[in-house]
């Protein structure tokens, strides 16, 4: 049985030689066929289509021993069969060469370097040639784009090789296929920490000299996450430039949140920015005894209804410790579930009345819908938090599904007119029973710094309503 095991195995090796090899006669060493089999077993987007002694392309003393892997893969944005392809995009290939030079006594990489000889090929993707370093007894050298490069780097396990951090941080600089590159420079540049940052510096600095694009160079610091960033970050927002501080809080706005940054957090909440992100990174690292001045502030200029909201019920969460749930707001999502009827959703089927005692019915159905939601009506009125009693009353009052983002605009209907008009009354009768003097503050706030129009003139409509009650 031991024997027949052992059988199977050597014809399992051979057969994967013979196919692995079938381009050349010469059998491979163990440690080229370690590295096609790494390839193949794990980035899938390629494939092996030639490997090759180099002295067959290069008569070179150090080509003795030393090999050509080529890779590809198809266009990725090839046009589907049956579309135009006037650039022929569905016949051609992204290609990846990868040269493993015997390391020997003397070997000098450098002048390796200058002497390799490389395809010239149109690739879909930004391709620069590296030397990855030394492992298994050859030296590595390669032609790809930098999440090929980055990959075989860490994978084959490599070492002294070039930093690859100075061909990432170019890659910042680059604009291919959908801007591959530059999303995958600022996704892998955090493998190679601060010493990474001179080149993202310079990357940066060409980028503003050009008047390219530079928010991913922001981004690409921050994912470093060191305290040596956060330190060039803070230095990039002091400079005043007001596109380089837009920049700045873009790329902290993302997680994960970076704790040396503290400054630049609790500088989003006062210009009212990414306000939402502010509040996450504060929750995370803790510090949210100091961003609460900070968010009472924003609270009496909010640039947004849901800004509002945000604000009110972190600065609830905060100072009571509760950071489960608001019961005020619970409150409101129970009200909008007792005031569904058959047909509110849509797509749901609607029960019509053919009778000509509709109206006395639609007169029954509201007067039980009043009798359900008035205990929790009756809680937001008690409720010893009378700001967020006033939240809930106005997201009761201008609930509209169909309004969204911060310039509303109709959308698709997605609960029934009568639906929300009904949830509408509901706050209304909730914001008529609290302090009128402390809801009126709030509205004339709301519609003099909220910067929709639309917004601030329903918030004006609202405060002159109240007046007339």
């Amino acid at each position: 049985m031991k024997l027949f095991v052992l059988l199977i195995a050597c014809l399992s090796v051979f057969v994967w030689e013979s196919s692995a090899a079938s381009p050349f006669a010469s059998p491979l060493p163990p440690q080229v066929r370690n590295t096609l089999r790494a390839i193949e077993n794990n980035m899938k987007v390629w494939t092996v289509v030639n490997v090759d002694p180099l002295t067959k392309t290069l008569p070179a003393p150090f080509a003795e021993g030393s090999w050509r892997i080529v890779l590809e893969r198809p266009f990725e944005t090839a046009p589907v069969e049956g579309l135009p392809d006037p650039l022929n995009k569905r016949s051609m290939k992204n290609n990846a060469e990868l040269v493993l030079v015997k390391d020997s006594p003397g070997t000098d990489s450098k002048n390796i370097r200058k002497r390799l000889l490389w395809k010239v090929v149109h690739n879909e993707l930004f391709t620069t040639i590296a030397y990855l370093g030394v492992g298994g007894g050859y030296h590595y050298f390669a032609k790809a784009d930098i999440v090929t490069l980055d990959w075989l780097r860490a994978h084959l396990r490599l070492t002294k090789g070039d930093n690859l951090g100075e061909v990432i941080a170019e890659a910042l600089n680059i604009e291919d296929e959908n801007n591959f590159s530059r999303k995958s420079a600022v996704a892998i540049i955090g493998n190679y920490g601060d010493a990474a940052i001179p080149f993202v510096k310079r990357a940066l600095g060409v980028a503003i000299a050009e008047h390219e694009e530079f928010g991913h160079h922001f981004a690409a610091l921050k994912n470093i996450g060191t305290p040596r960033a956060a330190q060039e970050l803070k230095v990039a927002f002091r400079t005043g430039n007001s596109d380089i501080q837009v920049a700045v809080m873009n790329a902290l706005s993302a997680p994960p949140y970076l704790r040396e940054a503290r400054e630049l957090y609790f500088t989003m909440v006062e210009r009212h920015y990414y306000i939402a992100s502010a509040i996450e990174a504060a929750i995370q690292f803790k510090w949210e005894k100091d961003m609460l001045p900070y968010l009472q502030r924003a609270s009496l200029r909010p640039i947004s209804f849901a800004e509002y909201v945000i604000v009110m019920t972190t600065i609830d969460q905060f100072v009571t410790g509760n950071k489960v749930n608001s019961p005020e707001l619970d409150c409101v999502e129970q009200i909008k579930i007792l005031l569904t009827r058959s047909g509110d959703i849509a797509g749901s089927p609607r029960i019509l009345s053919l009778s000509d005692k509709a109206t006395a019915l639609n007169a029954k159905l509201d007067s039980e819908d009043q009798k359900r939601v008035r205990p929790f009506e009756d809680a937001l009125v008690k409720s010893k938090n009378q700001d967020m009693a006033i939240v809930a009353a106005l997201a009761l009052v201008i609930y509209d599904p169909e309004l969204n983002g911060p310039m509303p605009v109709r959308g698709p209907q997605i609960m029934s007119r009568d639906y929300v008009r009904r949830v509408q009354k509901s706050g209304m009768r909730v914001l008529t029973r609290l302090n009128r003097t402390k809801v009126r503050t709030v509205l004339l706030n709301l519609k003099s710094s909220v910067e929709s129009e639309e917004e601030a003139n329903r918030f004006s409509s609202l405060a002159a309503r109240l007046n007339r009650l």
